[in-house]
């Protein structure tokens, strides 16, 4: 994989936008997971609305970060260095007007073999693009939590979900709906 290739593909991962499952249980997370979730969901919001996007790297899952360094042929800061940048640049025209993570209408699922829990959690962003006016991301943002520490991955778009289940194997199998966009007032 090129290093464009990796840095398009950090930056779908990394921006703010799922799910007919099989062989999947739905389960729920106890009190404890439920905090520590969303205490991390609530800090991701905040880097988000407040527009750091580049610390969006702190909560991506470290396989996929590291997968994405091997394929890249960088090393992990350089690969975070070189996509803050394309993220910085590609956010030069774009305004996030709002955004939100729908913790309350989150669904816990098992993945396929039962190995881990994950959260698919309904998400908006409505941004406005330079040129383009008004655009309104639903998406749903996989949270799930990997030695100790809960992360959020993006998984609206084919190449993400690979990526994912590249990184993760134990969500092969798990399908997820692609996100919507629409023009918005």
């Amino acid at each position: 994989m090129t290093f464009w290739k990796s840095a398009l593909l950090v930056l779908s991962l990394a921006l703010p936008a799922g799910l007919p499952l099989s062989a999947v249980h739905a389960q729920e997370l106890s009190d404890s997971a439920r905090e520590a979730m969303t205490t991390r969901i609530d800090a991701f919001n905040e880097t988000v609305a407040g527009g750091d996007m580049g610390a969006v790297f702190d909560y991506m899952p470290p396989k996929i970060l590291s997968l994405l360094a091997t394929q890249s042929g960088l090393a992990q800061e350089e690969l975070i260095a070189a996509s803050k940048a394309q993220i910085e640049l590609a956010m030069a025209t774009v305004t996030i007007d709002s955004f939100s993570m729908d913790i309350d209408a989150a669904t816990y699922q098992l993945t396929p073999d039962g190995s881990r829990g994950y959260v698919l959690i309904p998400t908006e962003t409505v941004m406005t693009v330079e040129g383009a006016g008004g655009i309104r991301a639903t998406s749903e943002t996989l949270a799930f939590e990997d030695e100790g520490e809960w992360y959020v991955a993006r998984i609206d778009e084919p190449t993400q979900a690979q990526l994912l289940q590249t990184a993760y194997p134990e969500f092969v199998g798990v399908e997820f709906k692609p996100g919507t966009m629409e023009p918005v007032e």
